[in-house]
């Protein structure tokens, strides 16, 4: 029986793939074995984390006197808005974007968990509400009431990559690029998965439309 002179190299090759293989699939289960155990250790801990006392954060407050509240009732839109932020008026708001409940319990202490999603869903109604409000009063023609609601959206970190792009253009509009670029620092700091995409979308405003 004749052997092909190059059946031995391809068997050569094969092995060395097989146990190539077998290195990197046990590799990869070692990796996974540790985040595992990481992550174990660190809900474990978390569950045994003390109460904190939560009255000492600095929540967030609504400047109510730098928005146009009631200046425009007869929009449905904007009064909905207000209507909301109003709502918000007396309850807790925290940012908590980007964190896990492991974080949160580790933080904070596990018995207070449930109290902070509540004071994380305040938040996320909140800026859910800036931006409805600010794009209703832009869509009226009412853009110098909106900046406001917009910038104070940003300043406490919303992620809405509309609201970024609404003040962008506001900016744009006035030749005001030096703020567009502040715009994109402000989403450097941002805990979120909407980071780079507000950050590459800003960026290609401004190489777009940037004067020479």
């Amino acid at each position: 029986m004749n052997i092909s002179p190059f059946a031995f190299p391809l068997f050569g090759c094969f092995i060395i793939f097989i146990l190539w293989f077998n290195y990197e699939r046990r590799k990869h289960e070692k990796i996974e074995e540790k985040r595992d155990e990481d992550f174990w250790k660190r809900e474990h801990d978390a569950n045994f984390t003390r109460r904190k006392n939560l009255d000492a954060i600095e929540y967030i407050k609504i400047p109510y006197d730098s928005f146009p509240m009631e200046k425009y009732a007869d929009s449905e839109t904007i009064s909905q808005s207000e209507i909301i932020l109003l709502d918000l008026k007396d309850k807790r708001i925290l940012n908590l974007t980007g964190k896990t409940a492991t974080d949160i319990k580790l933080e904070y202490g596990a018995s207070n968990l449930s109290v902070l999603t509540e004071y994380d869903e305040n938040y996320i109604l909140l800026v859910r509400t800036l931006q409805q409000y600010a794009d209703a009063l832009c869509t009226l023609g009412y853009t110098e009431d909106a900046l406001p609601v917009l910038e104070y959206a940003i300043s406490i970190g919303s992620d809405i990559k509309a609201t970024y792009m609404l003040l962008a253009d506001i900016y744009h509009q006035r030749g005001l690029y030096d703020k567009i670029s502040g715009l994109a620092d402000n989403a450097q700091k941002l805990n979120s998965l909407m980071k780079q995409p507000i950050i590459n979308a800003l960026n290609e405003l401004l190489s777009e439309h940037s004067p020479s």
